[in-house]
Parts: C-alpha cells; sequence; structure tokens
C-alpha cells in the first residue's frame, strides 16, 4: 500500500475528524451507508475532493 494512504471507512472516518491533511478522498462506486454519509459530510465540511472509482481500483491501491 502507498505511503500516505488511508484505507477503510473507520479509519478515513477517524483521519477527517482528527483534521489529519487530507487531499482527496476515493470511494467506490455504489457504495452507501450511514458511515460513508458521515465520511461525505465531513470531507465537504474540509473541503476534500471526492471521486468515485471501480472497486477494482481501491483493491489495487490498497493490495485487497
Amino acid at each position: 500500500m502507498s505511503e500516505g494512504l488511508i484505507a477503510g471507512r473507520n479509519p478515513v472516518r477517524e483521519a477527517l475528524r482528527a483534521g489529519r491533511p487530507v487531499e482527496r478522498l476515493l470511494v467506490a462506486k455504489g457504495t452507501v451507508g450511514p458511515a460513508l454519509s458521515e465520511i461525505l459530510q465531513l470531507a465537504a465540511e474540509r473541503g476534500v475532493a471526492v471521486q468515485e472509482v471501480d472497486r477494482r481500483r481501491l483493491d489495487r491501491m490498497t493490495e485487497g
């Protein structure tokens, strides 16, 4: 996994809550749910760009 990459809903949510610098957020297309809604709200509040991508791309980036 790339240095500086945070993977997973809970780690991403906690990073946003803690005010860690986040350049952009990649979200798997078709993903829904309350956790993601909270993450998207936090990202919007902090001005973080959100990009929907194919899940296979995320799997390759995070080594599965």
